[in-house]
C-alpha cells in the first residue's frame, strides 16, 4: 500500500503510514479540487485554488483524523500557518486585494454587481516562511472605481463582499490624496494618483487653466480668444500631473470638495502675521449692506466680486475682511493716487501703524505684510509678491481683464480674493475674465436700493443739448462726408475720432458750464472734461465765478493733497477733473456733477456720477450732461444710459422734491432746473 504526499510551495508532507487504495482514491477526490498530481514525483502539488476551497480542505482534514491522525495534524498545522501568513486584505497605491477565501473568484469577476469596480482575478506569488513560494488568489478592485462608485451611489450600495472589508471611512483611511503645491512663483502642480484620475475631475481641473477672453479686431468686432495655461502629463503608472497658473489655489479646493475628494494643499504663502497684533478696528463701522456683502463673500469661500455703486463704501468691506481673516494682504489699485488713500484708511480704521503698511508704486518699493500696490507695479514684481500674500483685493476691478493686470491676477497664489467694482461690466465683455480670476458676483446692490435705504442721495439728471458754432459745423459736415466715402477701417476710425473730438470740446459748452456754475454757486461742484486741453479752458472760464482747481494726470502729489484739503474745507468750491476723477480718488464729495465730455462707457458715467451721491438723507444731487446736438456725441450719450440710473426713482424724486428725475433740454442761454 502507498504513502500519500502533498506539496505546499517547497514543503512536502506525507501520510505517516501506508494507505489503502480505497483511501487514496477517496482523498484524491478532495485533492483534485485544489491540487494537481505530478506523476513523476508522485506528489500532489497544491495550487492557487487552495483558499477558494478551504471548506473542502477542512472536510479532508476531518476525514483524515480517523484515518491518519498525524497526517491530519500536519495538514491542519500548515493550514493554520497559511492563514496567519497570507494577508486577507491589502491596499496598494491604486487597487485593493481581497483573498479568495472560500469563494470562487471567477464568479465575482463575472458578477454584474461588480462590473463597475474593475474586478480582476490576481494570482500573487507569496514567499511564506517555512513553506516557500505559493500562488495565492485574490480578487482585486480599482480604488479609483470604488471611490467614484461611493461618491456617486453612496456607501450602502456597495456589494457585501466589499462592505465586509471597507468601512464607511475607507476613502479617508486608504484613498491616496491629491496633492497641490507650488513649483514656482507663477505655477502650481496638482498630483493625482491613478485611483482618482477620473475623466470628469481631470476636465474640471484642466478648465481652471483655460482662459477665455475677447479682443477687438481691426474691424472693431469682438473675437473670442482662448489661452491654455495648463499642461497635463499622464505617467505610465496611471498617475496624472497637472500644471496650472498660481491663481488655481483660489478655486481648486472648491472643485475637490464638490467631488468629496481628500487632498493635501500647500499654499506656499504665510497665513499669519505679527502686524495684526496692532489691529484695533474700533473706528470701523459697517452699514447693513456692507455687512451683507462681507457675509456673502465669506460664505462663498472668501472669493468673489462685490458690486456696489460709487459712494456705497466698498473700501470698508475690504477693511472688514482684513480684520476678519488676519492674513498677509495685498490691495491692488489702478493708479498711484489711490496708494496712500488706501494706506491712510487701513491705518485709520484698523489701527495698524502707517509704517507697517507697504507701498509699491509711485516711486516706492516697500513691501510689508499689508501692502497697497498699483496693478502696473504688481505686474512688474508678481513673482516676488506671489509668495507673500494669502489675500488680495482688486480695487476698481474692471481693470483686471487688461493684459498686464490679468497676469497679476493669474500668477498670484493668494487663495482669498475680493474684487470691488461699481460696475464690472466691460465694453469688451471681458468681465468673464474678472469673474474667472477673482470669483463671480457674490453680492450686488443697486443705486436705487441704496437711495431707498438713505445711504446715497437721489439724483436729478438734465441732458443739455447744445449746437456747434457755425464754423465748427462746417468742418464737422466735411468730415462726415469723408467718413461716408472712406473704405479703410483705420481711416474711418481716425475720422470718427476727430468727429468725437470736435463735438466733445464744443466751445459753446463753456457758456453752459458758466451758467450752471452761477446757478449752483453755493454748492460744491465737479466738472468732468474729455481732454486736458478742454479741462484747462473750463477751469480758466469759471475760476472768476467760483474758487476752482484743476485736477489732471499732470497734477503732482503735493498739489493734489492741497486741493483735496481745500475742497473738503470749502476753500475750493469746484474741481475740474479729467480721468483721475473716475478712479476712486477721494477728493471729498459734492452735490453737482457737470459732464462736458467722456466715453460711451456706462462704467465711466456711473463712477463720475457717484462723486455727488454721497450723503444720502435730505440731499438731492444734480447731474448735467452737456451734449453737442446732431453729432456723434448724442450716440455716445445714449450708450452711457443716464436715464437708467434714475429708473424706478421717478415717483420718489417727484414726491420728495417736486421735480422730474430726468429731462432733456436745449440750450437757450438760460437753464432752469424744474
Amino acid at each position: 500500500m502507498p504513502i500519500q504526499r502533498i506539496q505546499f510551495g517547497s514543503k512536502i508532507i506525507e501520510s505517516s503510514k501506508n494507505l489503502s487504495w480505497t483511501r487514496i482514491l477517496e482523498l484524491s477526490d478532495y485533492l483534485r479540487k485544489f491540487a494537481y498530481w505530478n506523476p513523476e514525483e508522485k506528489v500532489w502539488i497544491v495550487n492557487w485554488r487552495f483558499f477558494p476551497n478551504l471548506d473542502i480542505v477542512r472536510s479532508m482534514i476531518n476525514y483524515l483524523r480517523n484515518v491518519d491522525p498525524k497526517y491530519a495534524e500536519q495538514l491542519s498545522n500548515i493550514l493554520m500557518e497559511l492563514r496567519k501568513a497570507v494577508p486577507e486584505f491589502e491596499v496598494s497605491k491604486d487597487r485593493i486585494f481581497i483573498l479568495a477565501d472560500r469563494f470562487d473568484p471567477y464568479e465575482i469577476v463575472k458578477d454584474e454587481k461588480y462590473k463597475d469596480l474593475d474586478p480582476r482575478l490576481i494570482r500573487r506569488n507569496l514567499e511564506i516562511e517555512g513553506i516557500g513560494n505559493l500562488e495565492v488568489p485574490y480578487v482585486s478592485f480599482s480604488v479609483r472605481k470604488i471611490s467614484q462608485y461611493v461618491h456617486e451611489n453612496g456607501y450602502e450600495s456597495l456589494p457585501e463582499l466589499l462592505k465586509k472589508y471597507l468601512d464607511e471611512n475607507f476613502l479617508e483611511k486608504y484613498e491616496p490624496r491629491i496633492e497641490i503645491y507650488p513649483i514656482s512663483p507663477k505655477y502650481v502642480r496638482v498630483s493625482i494618483p491613478s485611483s482618482l484620475a477620473w475623466d470628469s475631475l481631470l476636465y474640471s481641473l484642466s478648465e481652471i487653466g483655460n482662459i477665455r477672453y475677447y479682443y477687438e479686431d481691426i474691424n472693431g468686432e469682438l473675437v473670442e480668444k482662448k489661452q491654455e495655461i495648463v499642461k497635463i502629463k499622464k505617467l505610465p503608472s496611471g498617475d496624472v500631473k497637472i500644471l496650472l497658473p498660481s491663481y488655481a489655489l483660489s478655486v481648486i479646493e472648491h472643485i475637490l470638495k464638490s467631488y468629496n475628494i481628500k487632498y493635501q494643499i500647500n499654499y506656499g504663502v504665510p497665513l499669519r502675521s505679527d502686524v495684526f497684533r496692532y489691529l484695533k478696528p474700533d473706528e470701523l463701522f459697517l452699514l447693513d449692506h456692507q455687512k451683507e456683502a462681507l457675509a456673502a463673500w465669506m460664505n462663498a469661500g472668501c472669493r468673489g466680486t462685490i458690486v456696489i455703486p460709487t459712494g456705497g463704501g466698498k473700501t470698508f468691506i475690504a477693511l472688514a475682511a482684513i480684520a476678519e481673516k488676519r492674513v498677509p494682504s495685498l490691495i491692488l489699485v489702478p493708479n498711484k493716487w489711490l496708494l496712500h488713500q488706501w494706506a491712510d484708511r487701513i491705518s485709520r480704521y484698523l489701527g495698524i501703524p502707517r509704517g507697517f503698511i507697504g507701498i509699491l508704486g509711485g516711486g516706492e518699493q516697500k513691501v510689508k505684510d499689508i501692502t497697497v500696490a498699483t496693478y502696473q507695479s504688481a505686474y512688474k514684481y508678481v513673482e516676488k509678491l506671489s509668495e507673500k500674500f494669502a489675500m488680495v483685493f482688486f480695487d476698481e476691478a474692471h481693470h483686471v481683464p487688461a493684459r498686464t493686470f490679468k497676469n497679476v491676477a493669474l500668477f498670484l497664489r493668494a487663495p482669498y480674493r475680493m474684487a470691488l467694482s461699481a460696475t464690472p461690466k466691460r465694453r469688451d465683455n471681458n468681465e468673464i475674465l474678472l469673474f474667472k480670476l477673482a470669483g463671480g458676483i457674490v453680492y450686488k446692490i443697486s443705486y436705487q436700493e441704496l437711495v431707498r435705504r438713505g445711504i446715497l442721495a437721489p439724483v436729478a439728471i438734465r441732458k443739455i443739448l447744445v449746437p456747434l458754432p457755425v464754423e465748427y459745423r462746417l468742418i464737422y459736415s466735411q468730415l462726415e462726408k469723408r467718413l461716408e466715402l472712406a473704405d479703410n477701417e483705420v481711416e474711418k476710425r481716425k475720422i470718427l475720432n476727430k468727429l468725437i473730438e470736435i463735438a466733445r470740446d464744443n466751445p459753446i459748452k463753456l457758456e453752459v458750464i458758466r451758467e450752471l456754475i452761477k446757478n449752483h454757486k453755493d454748492d460744491k461742484i465737479f466738472v468732468f472734461a474729455g481732454s486736458i486741453k478742454f479741462a484747462e479752458k473750463i477751469a480758466e472760464t469759471i475760476k472768476k465765478i467760483l474758487p476752482t482747481a484743476l485736477l489732471t494726470s499732470k497734477t503732482d502729489k503735493s498739489k493734489e493733497s492741497f486741493i483735496q484739503r481745500a475742497f473738503i474745507r470749502g476753500d475750493i468750491r469746484c474741481i475740474v477733473l479729467i480721468k483721475k476723477g473716475e478712479e476712486g480718488v477721494d477728493v471729498g464729495d459734492a452735490s453737482v456733477a457737470i459732464i462736458a465730455g467722456g466715453s460711451k462707457q456706462e462704467r465711466e458715467f456711473i463712477q463720475r456720477v457717484g462723486r455727488v451721491l454721497r450723503g444720502g438723507k435730505g440731499k438731492l444731487a444734480w447731474v448735467y450732461e452737456i451734449v453737442t446736438e446732431n453729432s456723434v456725441e448724442e450716440l455716445i450719450s445714449r450708450a452711457r444710459g443716464a436715464r437708467d440710473l434714475v429708473s424706478g426713482l421717478e415717483n420718489f424724486i417727484r414726491k420728495k422734491f417736486g421735480i422730474d428725475a430726468y429731462r432733456v433740454v436745449r440750450w437757450k442761454k438760460k437753464i432752469t432746473n424744474a
